[in-house]
């Protein structure tokens, strides 16, 4: 893996209470539901932020896979990966699969990631592990879409970075590690590098019976998501707007389970479905380690200084001010 982009931990994930009891029953409903898949450290099942599983050959052998090179290359820290390109395990070009199953698809806003790829001369994608409106997830870079919405993010994460603080909450929320563009065939993309994050909460809900957790259990999220929203408005004056379970992510997989990740992932590559003028994969999850989330997605989010009259927020969520056009702040 190049550089190491993949082994930030979360200090505050060591400080939680043991007795947490939803990640205690969260964590036996994962290893009694994905058994199978624990010895790569990933799992089929979970489809955020990072699963592909193809049948081995007998005597698999790796082939130079030729791979497109962002601008130069600056000194690697490691060797890249190098792909098989044969043995594949390709999906049924007719089934709609991961992005092209959103409503607005439109696969001109996507550049088309290929796996080994290259960006920046310095950040190798080794597999997907998720995707949104306009943009994929890879380990180890977040390849956006071409939309306004990019850059707001881009530039909400530089005010945030610009602020001074030893405030708690700023551990709370995802970091931008680096960020860059790249030309794709129909305009420009940025790509932004974060911390390589677990499973997202709603994914967690789905693991408990019923498909809910009771308000104990839920508690020590929601105090730690006030402390970063706290942050967030107190000290670099950011109205996040997307507050939802999808956008909460649990801490990501330690060192160890990201090498065996990468290793699985060369010996035997994810599934995907080769299409004319791009290829699509199938998404990795990493199985949840305990802790609790931190904030995601900035895409929505607006300064607290300015006024404001657009149309944010999920609608199940939706102030009335907002429903009615009107003026609204933080």
């Amino acid at each position: 893996m190049p550089m190491n982009l993949c082994v930030t931990a979360f200090t505050y994930a060591s400080n939680l209470p043991k007795s947490f009891s939803a990640l205690n029953i969260m964590m036996r409903a994962v290893r009694n539901a994905w058994t199978i898949a624990a010895h790569r450290g990933f799992t089929t099942s979970l489809p955020s932020i990072p699963c592909y599983r193809i049948p081995r050959r007998s005597s698999p052998r790796a082939i130079v896979v030729s791979h497109r090179t962002i601008m130069s290359p600056p000194q690697w820290t490691c060797t890249p990966k190098v792909f098989p390109t044969s043995g594949l395990e390709l999906l049924d070009q007719s089934i709609e699969l991961e992005e092209e199953t959103l409503s607005d698809y439109q696969p001109e806003n996507y550049y088309p990631v290929n796996q080994g790829e290259v960006f920046n001369g310095r950040y190798q994608t080794i597999a997907k592990i998720g995707y949104g409106v306009t943009s994929t997830v890879w380990l180890a870079v977040y390849v956006t879409g071409q939309n306004q919405a990019c850059e707001r993010e881009l530039h909400i994460y530089e005010h945030m970075n610009l602020v001074e603080t030893n405030h708690p909450g700023r551990n709370f929320v995802r970091k931008l590690i680096d960020h860059f563009y790249i030309q794709g065939p129909h305009g420009r993309h940025i790509c932004f590098v974060h911390e390589p994050l677990g499973t997202s909460t709603d994914i967690l809900v789905k693991m408990f019976s019923g498909h809910k957790m009771s308000l104990d259990e839920m508690k020590p999220g929601i105090r730690q998501l006030l402390i970063a929203l706290d942050f967030l408005h107190s000290e670099c004056h950011i109205i996040n707007t997307d507050i939802q379970l999808k956008n909460l992510l649990l801490p990501g997989p330690e060192t160890s389970v990201l090498t065996r990740f990468e290793e699985a992932e060369v010996a035997d590559p994810s599934p995907r479905k080769m299409l004319k003028n791009r290829t699509i994969y199938k998404s990795l999850g990493f199985l949840p380690k305990g802790g609790l989330p931190i904030l995601a997605d900035f895409g929505e989010a607006r300064l607290g200084d300015e006024g404001h009259s657009d149309d944010i927020m999920p609608n199940a969520y939706r102030a009335p001010e907002v429903m009615l056009r009107s003026n609204w702040g933080y």
